[in-house]
């Protein structure tokens, strides 16, 4: 069931505007209300999809982030989408595309414990 916009909190919402709220909560997973990104969860994301990468030689599904991050469908692709707008993650059409952007591969801490 569809309505339309309703100054009533009581009125029933439409489920693309659930999902559209959904993904505005995936950005706001990542990117701060300055529009800066959230270090410890995209670099949580950008570890995930570096190690998904070395260990299948492609890239995980948004499927696959949503499930490690404990995000739904929504939340997924609004964070990821986020995260390609800000170049630290790049998405191609083809499925499993997922990859780390090209500026940030291969960086590495210099103070890393070993």
């Amino acid at each position: 069931m569809t309505t339309s916009h309703t100054d009533d909190p009581a009125a029933p919402v439409s489920r693309d505007a659930r999902i559209a709220e959904r993904r505005r909560q995936g950005v706001e997973l990542v990117v701060d209300e300055n529009g800066h990104v959230r270090d410890e969860p995209a670099r949580k994301v950008v570890r995930f999809v570096a190690r998904y990468w070395r260990e299948h030689q492609h890239g995980p599904t948004w499927m696959d982030v949503a499930t490690y991050m404990g995000w739904d469908r929504p939340q997924v692709e609004g964070a990821i989408r986020a995260l390609c707008r800000h170049r630290i993650l790049q998405a191609g059409r083809k499925a499993r595309s997922l990859s780390v952007h090209p500026q940030l591969r291969g960086r590495r801490r210099s103070n890393t414990n070993a």
